[in-house]
């Protein structure tokens, strides 16, 4: 089988996982790639690119492979960790992003505020892919991407939530991100979420600049890890820097002061609701 020469089954988690599912597949009676992607219901590139370790499959067409091949029980739970394996190595989640998400999981409390697009703790998954295709990634990229956010919102459930105070600057509300429908379906979560007993949304409405408008940010906070801060850049910027975090945190209160109360930011997500239902 051909396979991409700077890809080592010794060395690298996704091209062994691409050598298991090949012989899988072999073994199942599927001798042939471009049949198999027929069988599954995806293009052949989907099949290559899972055995080559170039891209592991999504979660839907992981299962579609293990149901066409039979893989059950502890061999399926075999391949089902090495996938996990092999999409923490490629990279669904940039290296320089994994310390925020340690940090993330340690907090018992995070704040955030975002002036252009709903923060991803509270995206739904089709604002979380409209908003990765914008970015240029394909199809399956961006399902591996949207999968990994998902991930990311369980510490927003469970039995001991993380605490959630989120600042969103007005203009998001009314800005398109995929269709109509889609950004609806975002706005209408936003007001489930915010009943929640451990999220806070506050809507910032002014008639000029307030601060922060230079970026996003977000702070984490917990017993066992240093207050740390996330700011928005091509390479997100992490920081316990005490200092750096001490500032960010003074800006975000500033913020705030300019944030409707929960119930009229709820009221002003209705009415944007209600603006973007009148155009559908």
């Amino acid at each position: 089988m051909p396979r991409n020469s700077s890809r080592s089954p010794e060395n690298d988690p996704a091209a062994l996982l691409g050598m298991e599912l090949a012989r899988v597949r072999i073994e199942a009676g599927h001798p042939v790639q471009a049949a198999f992607a027929v069988v599954l219901g995806y293009e052949r590139t989907v099949i290559s690119k899972a055995e080559s370790g170039d891209r592991p499959p999504t979660d839907v067409v992981f299962t579609a492979w293990m149901d066409a091949c039979g893989i059950a029980g502890t061999e399926r739970a075999m391949l089902e960790r090495q996938l996990t394996l092999a999409r923490n190595a490629r990279g669904a989640v940039p290296g320089w992003f994994t310390w925020w998400i340690d940090v993330e999981k340690q907090a018992d409390s995070i704040r955030i505020w975002c002036p252009l697009v709903i923060p991803g703790l509270l995206q739904v998954e089709e604002y979380i892919r409209a908003i990765y295709l914008l970015t240029g990634v394909d199809e399956d990229e961006a399902d591996e991407k949207v999968a990994a956010r998902i991930e990311r919102q369980a510490i927003l459930g469970g039995d001991d939530p993380v605490h959630l105070t989120v600042l969103i600057e007005e203009s998001v509300l009314h800005r398109l991100i995929g269709t109509v429908e889609i950004l609806v379906k975002q706005l209408e979560s936003l007001i489930v979420m915010s009943r929640r007993r451990n999220i806070t949304i506050q809507i910032v409405r002014g008639p000029g600049a307030v601060p922060g408008l230079n970026g996003a940010f977000d702070i984490a906070s917990g017993p066992g890890i240093p207050d740390t801060m996330r700011r928005d850049a091509v390479e997100d910027q992490t920081t316990d820097n005490r200092e750096l975090v001490r500032t960010m945190a003074a800006i975000f209160e500033r913020i705030r002061g300019h944030a409707l109360n929960v119930e009229d930011s709820r009221a002003a997500t209705v009415e944007a609701i209600n603006r973007w239902k009148s155009e559908q």
